[in-house]
């Protein structure tokens, strides 16, 4: 498993089981407890609010929410295509995972923009006022 979906794997973890070791992280993940030491201080830098308890494990703080992202129509446009070229020779837990990201994006961006970001074949061109417009969406 790669660091940064282990690091992605530990956040949502916390958030849904709340407070595990870390032995039992390195057990789930099938590395040591040394580098879940690690990840957890690299989250910790990066201002995600964990909290570690010695004999009890990691917890994320009380008021833990991601913050919402904001997204241009020229970037939502380079999400969606990057994640069509993703999903050639993608592997198979790859291709569910970049289907499950733009499910979420695609519950959050209002329907004309999405008209606007149809499959390539079916592409319309922006107009400038749409480049310019933002949309925002809750991570996670």
């Amino acid at each position: 498993m790669h660091r940064n979906t282990r690091l992605t794997q530990i956040v949502r973890i916390l958030r849904t089981e709340g407070r595990l070791s870390a032995e039992q992280f390195a057990a789930r993940f099938r590395v040591s407890p040394r580098t879940v030491y690690r990840d957890i201080a690299l989250l910790h830098r990066m201002g995600v609010p964990v909290v570690g308890e010695a004999g009890v494990g990691y917890h994320l703080d009380g008021g833990a929410h991601l913050q919402p992202v904001e997204f241009t129509a020229d970037e939502l446009d380079a999400v969606f295509r990057l994640a069509q070229k993703g999903l050639r020779g993608a592997d198979p837990a790859q291709a569910d995972a970049i289907m499950r990201v733009m499910t979420k994006v695609k519950k959050v961006v209002p329907t004309p923009m999405l008209d606007a970001l149809s499959p390539p074949a079916e592409r319309r061109p922006m107009e400038r006022a749409e480049a310019g417009s933002t949309v925002e969406a809750e991570a996670g």
